[in-house]
């Protein structure tokens, strides 16, 4: 007998969640790595461009009601793990595995995504995230690298 192949299983959470009145009456966990990342995952402030949130440490602490220190240490994890980066200069986190957990759904899309991010901050972090969006789509074919890499038809 056969056994089939089921793919994980997919569910959208609204990140109007943050915002929801029931969800924020809820009692609260300790800071810890992984609601911080739950949070970014979810986070309103994400831009269109898959993992990058123009966010900045102060901010987050504040919409997660925690001191600077809780954040430090919950995001060095994150960090040391390779699940986020920062650069809270410019105010910008990036998700490094956004991209292939959210893949475009056509070349159009990643097109939008390149638009997106000149609203982002101009710092390394942002060119890093181009440059994996690039480099993933050139496995994607001709298209889908044009597009990202903004090589004319």
């Amino acid at each position: 007998m056969k056994r089939s192949k089921i793919g994980p299983k997919y569910s959208k959470v609204t990140r109007a969640i943050w915002g929801d009145g029931k969800f924020t009456g809820l009692s609260r966990s300790a800071p810890c790595a992984q609601m911080l990342f739950l949070r970014l995952l979810t986070a309103p402030e994400l831009s269109p461009f898959p993992g990058l949130i123009p966010i900045g440490r102060l901010g987050l602490c504040e919409a997660l009601d925690w001191d600077p220190e809780d954040l430090d240490r919950c995001f060095a994890e994150l960090h040391a793990k390779g699940m986020a980066l920062a650069d809270w200069k410019v105010r910008l986190v990036w998700l490094p595995k956004a991209f292939a957990h959210n893949p475009p759904e056509s070349p159009n899309v990643i097109r939008a995504w390149r638009k997106a991010l000149l609203e982002l901050p101009d710092c390394e972090l942002r060119a890093r995230a181009e440059a994996d969006m690039v480099a993933r789509s050139k496995a994607l074919g001709d298209a889908w690298f044009r597009a990202a890499s903004g090589k004319a038809y």
